[in-house]
């Protein structure tokens, strides 16, 4: 399991100056988060193993604020570029991927006029 190898005070630092120090062109990612703070994208999705077990509570608690806070910004900002269509289909994928997005597709059903169940086979001889 990959751990934070900054000590709380760097790591803090790394997580606020995110938003200021990425490249102009550059989208903030989480991916590029992790890279910052020096693990991996898979790692940095299980926020609290991420971690070190030396820091103390009020520590873990803050900076798992930090990366919550961080994460519904970047994913904010993902979904703005859902509207530029030069950039639609990356932000769409890094939602899906990194924020727990899925499409969902509705289909309507209408019974009212009955439905038919005909068992044969196996079934038939269990139905009776």
């Amino acid at each position: 399991m990959e751990v934070l190898q900054l000590s709380y005070r760097k790591a803090k630092k790394a997580v606020l100056t995110f938003w200021d120090e990425v490249e102009p062109g550059k989208f903030k990612t989480w991916t590029r988060l992790a890279h910052v703070l020096g693990v991996s994208r898979e790692a940095l999705c299980g926020m609290e193993k991420v971690i070190p077990k030396e820091w103390s509570e009020e520590e873990r608690a803050d900076f798992l604020y930090l990366l919550r806070k961080a994460r519904v910004r970047i994913e904010a900002d993902e979904h703005d570029r859902l509207y530029d269509k030069d950039q639609f289909k990356a932000a769409l994928i890094s939602l899906k991927n990194n924020h727990g997005w899925t499409e969902k597709q509705e289909v309507a059903t209408d019974l009212s006029g009955g439905l038919e169940v005909v068992l044969s086979g196996e079934l038939e001889t269990y139905a009776g």
